[in-house]
């Protein structure tokens, strides 16, 4: 049941104060065109979570960087390294009500 232990690490004690919300829409849902915008998300450390979701968007990421200008050139590598990402728009984070993955269990 467990997939891995972690630690919740302050963003801002790390240097990476800045949190944004991205939703991300794609032109095809190809599955090689797919596949490789998820290698992506996996494959960037300031890409903390990364969901399909229904909707609006096709994913939304949660997204940690020092600050709007390295979000701004990550965002900019997203794009130019997805030519099928449509758009994206972000939300910035202006303070962080509850940070957690833990998962309630049911104990009856």
């Amino acid at each position: 049941m467990i997939e891995r232990q972690v630690a919740i690490v302050d963003p801002a004690a790390a240097g990476h104060p800045a949190s944004f919300l991205v939703s991300v829409e794609v032109e095809r849902e190809r599955p090689d065109l797919v596949r490789k915008l998820r290698d992506w998300f996996r494959g960037e450390p300031a890409v903390q979570q990364a969901y399909y979701v229904t909707g609006s968007a096709d994913y939304v990421l949660l997204v940690v960087t020092r600050d709007i200008q390295a979000f701004d050139a990550l965002m900019s590598e997203m794009m130019a390294s997805n030519p099928n990402v449509r758009r994206f728009t972000t939300n910035v984070v202006m303070s962080a009500v509850k940070r957690g993955l833990m998962v309630p269990i049911d104990e009856s």
